[in-house]
């Protein structure tokens, strides 16, 4: 399930005409106009053909209400990611379009919201675009189609085709400096570059393959990495959301593919500023068919007992009195600055993170001063946000 929040206009010009999918409310290029109240859905019927082209336009601007989405394939399966609203089928059969309204826990629960969604089944390249690179990999073209003018800005895509016919794309909007690049090629780096130019399989399960990044622009928002399995059919990974972080390859991995490197931006604002937010190094690793943190590669040694104590005095020294209340901000106070100076949980989340999670909850209990209230509603908020990480279900620890 993905959230588009509705306040956002989804403008789309689409080309390359496809197969006519068929729904039994929505009509092509027709704008369809219903209602829904908070946590209820609607789905939406298709007979879709390999090789069709489905496309999701909203047209809303409600504040404080968003959607989430879905393209259930005839196995069950949800084959648009992240905030994507196009795609090209993979396979024949029936699927199902699923729309659920969703709203902050203050939102009435009985307030009908209306919406309109407009369904599109060709696909067109705007014609102020222009193909910036091409690779030829195993039979198939993959290229990267940009607008003209990049200062102007508009639609960019990833179009995947072989024998001329469109078998996989992205979509995004592209700025400036923003929008896809071939892997190596993004903010990843040098280093990085040169480990994905040795590779032809970044997967490691033996089929020809191709890494796309995404940058989304901004002073440190959003990095998308994307991979598309390229053998008889056009498989797509699901992709990973580095968010505030870039996506790099660290080096081969000797099972076969490539260790990326990423960190996991749960805690940022959290609070702190961003500026002073932890970012947690993640190393993946390629496995069940996606790219999963791997706590074998993340394990670090201990640290020494005289260094965490020294850490831990450190951080106590910057944490005033003041009550952690749990609030959003809990920190701010009415002028004297942020309760929390610094992340001390940084500390917490690299121990959590290398494989001493008993060694995280000694720290924490050194650091936080014994005059301060709070340490219990503190301590239950840092649990509940740790276990909201993407990444949270390969690197818990047996103990947590």
């Amino acid at each position: 399930m993905r959230k588009l929040f509705l306040f956002l206009v989804f403008a789309v010009c689409c080309s390359v005409a496809n197969g006519q999918g068929k729904a039994p409310e929505l009509k092509p290029d027709t704008p369809f106009a219903f209602s829904l109240i908070k946590d209820t859905s609607r789905e939406f019927q298709f007979d879709l053909k390999k090789g069709d082209y489905v496309e999701f336009e909203w047209k809303n601007q409600l504040d404080g209400y968003w959607i989430e989405t879905a393209l259930l394939s005839p196995g069950g399966k949800d084959v648009l990611f992240g905030d994507g609203s196009s795609l090209i089928i993979p396979a024949s059969g029936a699927y199902k379009f699923k729309v659920t309204l969703k709203g902050p826990a203050d939102a009435a629960p009985d307030k009908p919201q209306k919406l309109s969604l407009t369904y599109k089944n060709v696909l067109k390249i705007p014609a102020n675009t222009v193909v910036s690179e091409t690779r030829k990999i195993n039979g198939y073209d993959v290229k990267i189609v940009v607008p003209k003018n990049s200062e102007e800005g508009g639609d960019s895509f990833v179009l995947i085709e072989r024998g001329g016919k469109p078998e996989a794309l992205l979509k995004a909007d592209s700025f400036g400096s923003s929008g896809f690049s071939f892997a190596g090629k993004g903010e990843g780096g040098a280093e990085s570059g040169a480990v994905f130019a040795k590779s032809n399989d970044i997967t490691g399960d033996g089929t020809p393959d191709v890494g796309i990044e995404y940058f989304s622009g901004g002073a440190h928002c959003c990095f998308e990495f994307y991979v598309f399995e390229l053998g008889k059919e056009v498989i797509q990974v699901p992709p990973i959301y580095g968010r505030d972080n870039p996506i790099s390859a660290a080096k081969a991995n000797p099972k076969g593919g490539l260790i990326l490197e990423t960190g996991d931006s749960t805690f940022a604002y959290w609070n702190v500023p961003f500026a002073g937010s932890p970012l947690q190094s993640v190393t993946l690793e390629f496995r069940e068919g996606s790219f999963r943190a791997s706590p074998s590669l993340m394990k670090r040694p201990a640290p020494a007992t005289a260094e965490l104590q020294k850490l831990a005095a450190e951080a106590k020294a910057k944490i005033s009195n003041a009550a952690y209340t749990g609030d959003s901000f809990a920190g701010i106070t009415d002028g004297d600055g942020y309760i929390f100076e610094d992340a001390f949980w940084g500390t917490m989340l690299d121990l959590i993170y290398t494989g001493h999670n008993d060694l995280a909850w000694k720290y924490f209990d050194m650091v936080w001063p014994a005059t301060k209230p709070g340490k219990e509603t503190f301590k239950n908020d840092f649990r509940t946000r740790l276990e909201e990480s993407p990444y949270w279900d390969d690197i818990k620890p047996a103990n947590w």
